[in-house]
């Protein structure tokens, strides 16, 4: 239970500042247009950005997540990377929905 009110805060109240997610941690864009990771204002770098903040594990060479690479029918996917509502999927089709649809889908 402590868990599902820790990451609800982190959505919805301490990270409300990010301009957007980058596997699980919250990034924006500085005053020079830069990108900058939200908690220590380091520099974001798009060839080697930091491990999954869920799972720990690191981006792939293919760039897919790495929590859930390679799904069947999918073009892009996202766990959400512990944060509530930020999971998706977008199938090939174009057609978007949350990974817990996707998974009923295909059960």
């Amino acid at each position: 239970m402590i868990g599902i009110i820790f990451r609800i805060y982190y959505s919805l109240f301490k990270y409300k500042k990010a301009d957007t997610f980058n596997f699980g941690h919250p990034i924006y864009k500085d005053d020079q247009n830069q990108w900058r990771y939200l908690n220590d204002n380091k520099l974001f770098d798009f060839d080697t950005p930091r491990p999954c903040s869920k799972c720990k594990k690191e981006k792939p060479i293919s760039g897919h997540d790495p929590c859930i690479q390679k799904l069947p029918g999918v073009r892009f996917a996202c766990c959400g990377h512990g944060l509530i509502g930020k999971d998706y999927v977008t199938l090939v089709s174009g057609k978007r929905m949350s990974l817990k649809a996707y998974k009923k889908l295909k059960n």
